[in-house]
């Protein structure tokens, strides 16, 4: 607006050609702040400077199967601390990769003291009556809680895929 204040206006094509400038100016200064602001944050995450600290509930096949695919492809952006077995049983392949922090009864403990940022629940078929158990615990708690979709859930269409990683998750 204040470029337009003392503009000597000569004929009526001198109003497009302002229009013209003035909105060329602000596209390419929006355009050339914005992808700074991108690139800086890529930098970050290449980098593994910003991430988040990630905790899996759940130890079985599945859960090891989403902590290989969001390691391959996240370049550090979650930071897997650990995880939380459901049936207090450590007889998966997680535990080779990532410790267990506990079981259930610990959970506020856990949490506090990793500083987790993000829950990723990967349990399996049978075991989904727990899951409304196992989201009413993190209800208190300042956390991200991420759902491994099963086949009904993207049979109706409920899976949205916003994740950095590209990985399908609820």
């Amino acid at each position: 607006f204040l470029l337009l204040v003392d503009d000597r206006i000569r004929q009526y094509h001198d109003y497009y050609l302002l229009f013209g400038g003035l909105y060329i100016l602000h596209t390419g200064l929006t355009l050339a702040f914005r992808m700074a602001l991108l690139t800086h944050a890529k930098t970050q995450v290449a980098n593994g400077s910003m991430s988040y600290n990630t905790m899996i509930d759940g130890g079985t096949a599945k859960a090891t199967g989403i902590f290989h695919a969001i390691n391959k492809k996240s370049d550090g952006f979650y930071r897997f601390l650990g995880f939380v077995s459901v049936n207090e049983k450590n007889e998966n392949g997680l535990s080779k990769f990532i410790p267990c922090l506990g079981g259930h009864a610990d959970l506020e403990t856990i949490i506090a003291k990793n500083e987790i940022e993000e829950v990723i629940i990967a349990i399996e078929s049978s075991e989904h009556n727990l899951l409304y158990k196992i989201i009413n615990q993190f209800l208190g708690q300042k956390v991200r809680i991420r759902i491994l979709p099963d086949a009904y859930d993207f049979i109706t269409g409920n899976i949205h895929t916003g994740d950095i990683t590209g990985e399908a998750l609820i």
